[in-house]
């Protein structure tokens, strides 16, 4: 049977005939910016998907309703290890792109969430 087709909201390829294509069969970096309606096939169909992909080593995935960062990695063994949850004072490291920022610059012009004291 054919494979799903999936286009991630942002990605980064090595591989030149890639370029400037919308799905990503050889990136090496995925990003997808959750919403309530997409959120469950972010994180569940396209991730069984992109995680066949050899040359993948991180999978991020963006939720700006919460300000929540997590970032899924490729260990050396090939093995996929437990999501790494960025906090909001830290850097935001991308390993794979040898590239670090901070949350304001990903959440720049997004409502911050509302904090525990806010919610009635």
């Amino acid at each position: 049977p054919d494979r799903a087709r999936f286009y991630p909201d942002l990605f980064v390829t090595c591989t030149r005939d890639q370029i400037g294509d919308l799905e990503a069969t050889s990136a090496k970096w995925i990003l997808e910016v959750l919403s309530p309606s997409t959120q469950g096939r972010d994180r569940v169909e396209k991730w069984s998907v992109y995680r066949e992909i050899g040359e993948l080593t991180e999978y991020v995935l963006i939720d700006p309703a919460f300000w929540r960062i997590e970032i899924h990695r490729r260990a050396a063994n090939g093995e996929w290890a437990l999501p790494t949850v960025c906090k909001p004072a830290e850097k935001v490291r991308f390993e794979s792109l040898d590239f670090a920022t901070s949350f304001d610059v990903i959440f720049e012009d997004v409502p911050a969430p509302p904090s525990d004291e806010d919610i009635p």
